[in-house]
């Protein structure tokens, strides 16, 4: 008899974190590394509570063990999942974020080189790119070996 509730929990325990993976998934709460070891797992479940040759080693080990430690081993499974999933929410939300502060950088580097181009027309050439600076470490008085005399004066437009 306690051999048939064992292989019951495996079946639902393995079902219902099937069916938790597949409604995470969808919802875009796990990712799809994650949510193929959490199918993964779930198969390894059913199998283990659809076969009855599994269980013939189980057959001599105490219930009053065997109940508690299995409802402990699938709440510990349940947190593990809950866990995976909002690692799954942080990393893709990182990724996300990545994409931002790129787009960011682009548009920042298009306003620069914008205002360096209305800085050289209203000035007639007379300064530097400092976008270019930057990224050469020509010019400025950051890395500059001449100092801030060297400098042009810039004018706010």
């Amino acid at each position: 008899m306690m051999i048939y509730i064992m292989r019951t929990f495996f079946l639902a325990g393995g079902i219902i974190l099937l069916f938790l993976d597949f409604l995470f998934y969808t919802k875009r709460r796990m990712s799809d590394n994650y949510g193929l070891i959490w199918i993964i797992f779930s198969a390894i479940l059913i199998i283990l509570g659809a076969l009855p040759k599994v269980w013939t080693a189980v057959t001599h080990i105490d219930a009053d063990f065997l109940i508690p430690m299995t409802i402990a081993m699938f709440v510990l499974i349940f947190a593990v999942f809950l866990l995976t999933s909002s690692l799954s929410v942080l990393s893709m939300e990182n990724r996300e974020l990545a994409m931002h502060v790129s787009l960011l950088n682009q548009e920042n580097e298009m306003i620069l080189e914008d205002l360096y181009q209305r800085r050289e027309k209203h000035d007639g050439g007379q300064t530097k790119n400092p976008v270019c600076d930057q990224h050469t470490g020509d010019g400025g008085s950051r890395g500059s070996a001449a100092g801030p005399a060297a400098e042009t004066p810039e004018k706010e437009i």
